[in-house]
């Protein structure tokens, strides 16, 4: 598909909707300049919210320069920090979301206001962690110099005022952009709107939960030519319908999971036909034969849902349970109940699917499965798909795969006590980085674009091995019957 060539970040694009009041930040200062110990009477407003927030220690200060130079060093260690997420692309959206905000506060405004440039970046990374995959709010001058305003305001009122920057900051966005707490939202694409197309993209990403698409790098590519339909409620972004032409390209709820959930369906198939929208894939008639489908099994299996008897859930999918001498149980299998249905969707907790199982005598398919850990499995018969997207850790007694094994995606970062793998094994932009014991496999092995830098304790691979050129593979330590490339 052709792209609009449209520079979203150049401000010729930007089209202002309306004329704001900026804010006097020379106001924003110290009061007084003391040659003895400091006292919170020195300041005021953000300067005063500065030392609230971070617990500056100003009784050691002589100076207004000496709690500058804190405010600086602490800005810096801040702004250099890096900020992972659990998904590499979520990274690289934090990494250029945050630079365009670190760009806007070293204009000479901020710089000599460093308590409020403070304040804003600390809030603005607040909940960026590894763990999750949240998107900096997008920078924009206007809803900006209104927080700044508004929060003054109330500092000027309560000195001691305690605030969320960005949550006021959430709130104007969606005032600025005028968005319903209630109802549908449209966003036409920049083919449709190339004068608001820069406005358009901040919308955009102001309306779109951290999971989906339009958070991250690629809500300038998704603009270009596709509209967006955004169903609010209660404030909260809850679909998102993305057309090209008129033809529905995708329809995501807050998980982003091409499911439609159940609540919504007739809301979206009125607005679908008001629309003249073409669901062509007929997406929410797959809905309702799915939400159908769930309704029977939980029917079925209420009964043994409510009793947590997870032997009974598994045999009504197909899984068979037997034990060992020691009592620990052997699965023929795992998996989902469907590729449309998951236990999650059935309100079955997973963890008691696998509580007291030791193996899994043929293929374990993890993909769709809300598990965060393996738990005491110790052996997996068959392939294993490692590939659930909450799945973190396989366990600390996994020490055998007999089939082949797929990382590729996964959120997995060390193998532990895994010791081999019997077939073909798939690293591609997987999160390993840690190989654990694992010292032999027995097929073909694809390390591209993973994050292993090394092989670490394997010592032998019975196949091909592809890899990046960062990779380093040290051959007198491990022997490779296969080709390198």
């Amino acid at each position: 598909m052709k792209m609009l060539p449209i520079n979203f970040f150049n401000q010729q694009n930007h089209t202002k909707i309306k004329q704001v009041q900026k804010p006097n930040l020379k106001n924003i200062q110290a009061d007084t300049v003391s040659f003895g110990a400091m006292k919170r009477s020195a300041f005021k407003e953000f300067n005063l919210a500065c030392v609230n927030i971070f617990k500056i220690p100003i009784e050691k200060f002589k100076s207004i320069n000496d709690f500058y130079a804190w405010v600086e060093a602490k800005y810096e260690e801040l702004a250099q920090k890096e900020y992972p997420a659990r998904d590499t692309r979520t990274t690289l959206a934090r990494e250029k979301y945050l630079n365009s905000w670190k760009r806007h506060l070293d204009q000479d405004e901020y710089t000599q206001n460093p308590a409020l440039k403070l304040i804003i970046f600390a809030f603005l990374v607040k909940g960026l962690t590894p763990t999750n995959e949240n998107i900096p709010f997008v920078c924009d001058q206007d809803v900006l110099n209104n927080t700044i305003l508004e929060i003054q305001a109330m500092l000027k009122q309560n000195p001691k005022a305690k605030f969320d920057f960005f949550k006021v900051y959430s709130s104007n966005m969606k005032k600025y952009y005028e968005i319903p707490s209630n109802g549908w939202v449209e966003i036409p694409s920049a083919k449709k709107d190339l004068k608001n197309a820069y406005e358009n993209m901040k919308k955009l990403q102001c309306l779109s939960v951290s999971t989906w698409c339009t958070k991250s790098e690629k809500t300038e590519d998704y603009i270009a030519n596709s509209d967006f339909y955004i169903l609010m409620e209660n404030d909260k972004p809850r679909i998102c319908i993305k057309a090209t032409n008129g033809v529905i390209d995708e329809i995501q709820g807050p998980k982003n999971d091409n499911k439609i959930p159940d609540k919504y369906i007739e809301q979206i198939e009125k607005f679908i036909n008001e629309n003249n929208l073409d669901d062509n894939i007929n997406r929410v008639q797959n809905a309702k034969r799915i939400r159908n489908e769930k309704i029977k099994i939980i029917k079925d299996i209420c009964e043994f849902i409510i009793n947590q008897d997870a032997e009974k859930i598994l045999k009504y999918f197909g899984i068979t349970t037997t034990y060992r001498t020691d009592g620990k149980k052997i699965l023929s299998e795992y998996r989902q109940p469907s590729m449309d249905i998951s236990f999650s969707d059935l309100g079955i907790d997973e963890n008691i699917l696998i509580e007291n199982v030791a193996e899994i005598s043929g293929n374990a398919i993890f993909t769709k499965s809300s598990l965060e850990s393996l738990q005491d499995i110790e052996r997996i018969g068959g392939y294993a798909y490692l590939t659930g997207e909450n799945l973190e850790d396989i366990g600390e007694k996994l020490e055998s795969i007999e089939g082949g094994a797929c990382f590729s995606k996964s959120k997995i970062k060390t193998l532990k006590n895994l010791k081999k793998i019997m077939g073909d094994t798939d690293f591609s932009e997987s999160e390993v980085v840690d190989t654990g014991e694992l010292s032999v496999i027995f097929g073909n092995v694809n390390f591209k674009k993973s994050k292993l830098k090394n092989l670490g304790k394997i010592k032998e691979i019975f196949g091909d091995v592809r890899k990046d050129w960062s990779m380093q593979i040290d051959k007198s330590k491990v022997k490779i019957h296969g080709d390198i490339r």
